[in-house]
């Protein structure tokens, strides 16, 4: 490893929690990078800051991340974060992976020259946010992840790093208090009944303790491994589990019921966050009805239904007719207790393909060019895959290949 002369080490300075009197947008903390402690490798690939995690991304160097944490007690969708670089330096270095040294302006490495005012507006620089952020709700708190890069850089081989940054949240309602730092433990764990797990190792068993599980198969777990590392990296506690052994542990009518009463023991140790990585070929899935009916229902009329396992309180089949999800014969709840979101895959290299895609989106949208969303596209469909020709699936995945 290489030092520059004057390096930087980080120490966040959490200000004391402000409480405002109306909605705006208003500073609640300053983090400051001291010129400590900056190591750069002998590639040029990797800018380390001490104290930090790594991101990696191809075709970047890799920089560094810290995470700052803020909570306020109560439900505020409508409050945001951003990050505003109140200092920034810029050093001059050899980029082996941008062009050749003779092109750079001529410098001494690890010369300190003052940031152009608009240089963070350029499309070239990576990440294009010195800040990312993530909320969740937590047992009737709002919690906010807000994750720093202080180090980015441009392609003509110019680092940036921000050396005091200022933490704004934005629309915040009148009288709401908004104080840094993790949720105290009483705080982040609200009561709830223990475990019924008959089966619980951390390690290929049936992972419990965690606020994120990936359940996926044996075959895309190590494909997976790269979005928990990212998960950790952003705030969450993540762990993969196997769904062989969660089959193996839990009894019940099909795989569908045995995978929803692992999550509810998932919830019941504090467990938030459910991502099910496979299509109907590695998970099971659920068929529900949104009507009552004694009699056999054609596949065609049911819909795929994985509120089934975001709700640990209903009962799906309560007429025991095999038939899920009946308004009033049955007794589902329609309000879940987990987050739940599936990646309908089957193959490693989709999974390896979209946590890519994620990663761009988060460190880097639209490759720096800021205005990417004016030519963006949101669409939905219904869920009408049984009809092969005629499905929205069928037409949406006809016209976006990619």
């Amino acid at each position: 490893m290489k030092r520059l002369t004057t390096m930087i080490a980080a120490s966040a300075v959490i200000l004391t929690a402000l409480l405002w009197g109306a909605a705006a947008a208003r500073p609640i903390d300053t983090i400051r990078f001291d010129a400590d402690r900056l190591t750069i490798d002998a590639a040029n690939r990797i800018l380390r800051v001490q104290g930090g995690d790594i991101i990696t991304q191809e075709n970047h160097p890799d920089v560094s991340a810290f995470n700052a944490f803020y909570h306020a007690e109560g439900t505020f969708p409508e409050i945001a974060f951003s990050c505003r670089v109140l200092q920034a330096d810029t050093i001059i270095l050899p980029f082996s992976p941008a062009r050749p040294a003779a092109d750079l302006p001529t410098a001494v490495e690890g010369t300190l020259i003052p940031a152009r005012p608009l240089l963070v507006e350029y499309n070239n620089i990576y990440p294009s946010n010195p800040s990312l952020v993530q909320a969740a709700v937590q047992g009737g708190w709002t919690v906010w992840t807000v994750t720093v890069l202080p180090v980015q850089y441009l392609a003509d081989g110019r680092i940036i790093y921000n050396r005091q940054l200022e933490i704004v949240a934005e629309n915040m309602p009148p009288g709401v208090l908004v104080s840094p730092g993790r949720l105290a433990p009483d705080e982040d764990a609200p009561s709830r009944p223990s475990a019924t797990a008959a089966v619980v190792s951390p390690s290929g068993g049936c992972p419990l303790g965690y606020d994120y599980v990936i359940v996926t198969s044996a075959a895309l777990a190590d494909a997976f491994e790269p979005l928990t590392e990212l998960k950790r990296r952003t705030g969450f506690s993540p762990v993969v589990a196997d769904i062989d052994n969660i089959l193996a542990a839990y009894g019940g009518r099909d795989g569908a019921e045995a995978l929803r009463k692992y999550l509810i023991d998932f919830y019941l140790a504090g467990g938030r966050y459910v991502l099910l990585g496979g299509d109907e070929t590695i998970l099971p899935v659920r068929y529900a009805y949104y009507y009552n009916t004694d009699s056999t229902v054609d596949i065609a009329h049911l819909m795929l239904c994985d509120l089934y396992f975001a709700d640990c309180g209903g009962e799906w089949d309560f007429d025991n007719d095999g038939i899920w999800g009946e308004p009033t014969e049955d007794h589902p709840d329609a309000a879940p207790e987990l987050a739940v979101g599936r990646l309908p895959f089957s193959r490693p290299e989709q999974v390896t393909a979209w946590i890519g895609k994620l990663e761009r989106y988060l460190f880097d949208p639209g490759d720096g060019d800021r205005t990417y969303l004016d030519r963006a596209a949101f669409f939905t469909s219904d869920q009408m895959r049984d009809y092969a020709e005629t499905g929205q699936q069928t037409l949406v995945a006809a016209n976006f290949p990619d």
